[in-house]
């Protein structure tokens, strides 16, 4: 899309910045409790830990392996947390390249819901996020000149 002399394009994609950054800090402080000793194994936040637990590839054996997934799920959550949190400041920062950044808020919120890293509002929060991003397009509003074009 080009511009005009006359037009600028103004306007943030505030909308999906602001759910972007909820459903990444939701992630981040679910990784970080994790990792801090916050969760409860049994009749915690949930049925059984819930949402806590490791998500829907965890509760159906798909993650076992030799390492053991309490380890290292905290990690995934701050990664996908961290991840998206940096995506939406730098899609406020910088909205012309908001087509990458909301594919990376995305993707990462999916993994985010694939391992339970946050749950299912967090995932939902940034998914929508993303989508917002990828669906946002500036106003364009034009200078005053190009509005003075009668004698």
């Amino acid at each position: 899309m080009m511009n005009d002399a006359n037009t600028q394009s103004t306007g943030r994609p505030v909308a999906a910045f602001i759910f972007s950054l909820l459903g990444g800090l939701w992630m981040l402080g679910a990784g970080l409790g994790r990792a801090g000793g916050m969760y409860v194994s049994d009749g915690g936040w949930g049925n059984r830990g819930g949402a806590w637990r490791g998500g829907w590839m965890h509760q159906n054996g798909l993650l076992c392996g030799s390492m053991p997934f309490d380890a290292w799920w905290p990690w995934i959550g701050l990664l996908t947390g961290g991840l998206i949190v940096t995506a939406a400041i730098v899609l406020l920062a910088s909205p012309d390249r908001r087509a990458g950044w909301a594919i990376a808020i995305i993707v990462a919120a999916v993994v985010g819901l694939l391992f339970g890293t946050g749950g299912l509002i967090a995932s939902i929060l940034a998914i929508v996020g993303g989508i917002l991003a990828l669906t946002w397009s500036p106003t364009q509003s034009q200078t005053p000149a190009a509005n003075s074009s009668a004698p």
